[in-house]
């Protein structure tokens, strides 16, 4: 088995609390969290890519009014520029979640543990935070 310190530390200090509270079925209700977790956080990460895409469409005349033409140019590539990465920032943030619940949803519920010591991918909510 793997050493305790490895692994997602957030469903390592759950699983004791699990364990704890639900000694017969603690494994298999630890397994369901986590991929209820990457679901929550798939759909949240969608909802942020939808909404980045739809506010895509914009031209420098949306900046204009009364800015410098040069100024409305630079304010409406930064504005595009900051929605694209919020728009990968939350497709990479679907794919993670998806490979995440697919990747515990293959794992016995008795192995659960070692799937989360020996799984190495980060969390959907570290790309939807920033």
């Amino acid at each position: 088995t793997m050493s305790e310190g490895k692994g997602d530390p957030y469903w390592v200090r759950r699983s004791k609390v699990f364990m704890e509270h639900e000694p017969e079925d603690g494994l298999t209700n630890l397994k369901e969290a986590i991929k209820n977790y990457a679901t929550v956080w798939s759909i949240f990460a969608a909802l942020l890519m939808t909404v980045s895409f739809s506010l895509l469409p914009v031209s420098p005349d949306d900046f204009f009014e009364d800015n410098d033409a040069d100024f409305a140019f630079k304010m409406t590539y930064g504005y595009i520029g900051l929605l694209l990465v919020a728009t990968i920032l939350s497709f990479l943030a679907v794919l993670i979640g998806t490979f995440r619940y697919t990747y515990f949803d293959g794992i016995p519920a008795p192995m659960i543990m070692d799937g989360v010591r020996a799984c190495k991918m980060p969390g959907s909510q570290l790309l939807v935070y920033p």
